[in-house]
């Protein structure tokens, strides 16, 4: 079985001479809860299927994996930072949090790892850049409120 959360992509790549400019033909996919059959082309024509299964990793898997030495690799990089915060790694979840300032679930997570440091003053500016209002309640609520909305 191969997991996936709902942001995440699946790309394959087949040879095709004629469909690509670097000689393969590349097909991304949208992945939600099920089973989706990927055809496989080659010069054209298809020549088989893949069937792959997969879910949408909820509330409780995630938090399953903070038993484990690494996050899974098939959630969002978002969701990596969260799990790198929960285990106390603040500077990994930083970096990713830094990754890709101006996007709004990057500086909420900016925001929150500020609240986290005690840096309020740094947290109010990153909330305001992500268009969020300071949140009131413990850092342990506004980790799962983030949590929530990124599964």
């Amino acid at each position: 079985m191969v997991l996936f959360d709902c942001s995440s992509e699946l790309q394959y790549t087949s040879k095709n001479e004629k469909s690509a400019r670097k000689g393969h033909f590349h097909r991304k996919l949208q992945l939600v809860k099920g089973i989706v059959m990927l055809p496989i082309f080659c010069n054209l024509s298809i020549h088989f299927f893949i069937l792959i299964k997969f879910y949408k990793m909820d509330y409780n898997d995630f938090k399953a994996s903070l038993s484990q030495n690494s996050p899974p690799e098939t959630i969002s990089e978002p969701l990596k930072a969260l799990w790198y915060a929960a285990k106390d790694d603040w500077e990994a979840a930083h970096n990713i949090a830094q990754s890709k300032e101006g996007t709004p679930i990057y500086d909420h997570l900016h925001a929150y790892l500020h609240r986290v440091e005690g840096d309020s003053w740094n947290a109010g500016y990153w909330y305001k850049r992500a268009g969020k209002p300071v949140f009131k309640g413990s850092l342990q609520e506004e980790w799962e409120a983030l949590t929530a909305s990124l599964l």
